[in-house]
């Protein structure tokens, strides 16, 4: 993440987040990894709970992952990983989705780490899928 030097708060992030488009085959394993830092230091994500909520043209949530399933914090290290696995993608309709990847620090504060779309594509090796 950026820092906004014109922001007093003790952590100055840019919590804006960063567009990212994703092209993601149904019924497989996909992961995205990063790091939440200020000035090229990791931000401590102890105590921090992250969102990941995949939803379709109308708004409505079909997929969320948490840090309780599917999303890994690093705590003082500052990493996040998001795994998408074959079980939680398989009822996406093969479409565009919008989803937005939020972590909160143990502060309350929210940075807001990515939003964009999701492709999700039939996989072509499992029938009906």
């Amino acid at each position: 993440m950026r820092c906004n030097p014109d922001n007093p708060a003790p952590i100055t992030l840019d919590t804006t987040g960063v567009e990212m488009n994703i092209k993601l085959t149904r019924q497989t394993t996909a992961k995205f990894s990063g790091i939440i830092d200020e000035n090229y230091v990791p931000i401590d994500l102890t105590g921090a709970t992250a969102k990941l909520t995949v939803r379709d043209g109308d708004g409505e949530e079909l997929l969320v992952l948490t840090e309780a399933d599917d999303i890994t914090l690093g705590g003082v290290a500052g990493t996040f990983e998001v795994e998408f696995t074959d079980e939680n993608t398989v009822d996406l309709p093969t479409q565009y989705l919008t989803f937005n990847f939020d972590i909160t620090l143990a502060s309350g504060e929210i940075i807001a780490v990515y939003w964009g779309t999701i492709e999700a594509l039939a996989n072509t090796n499992i029938p009906d899928a």
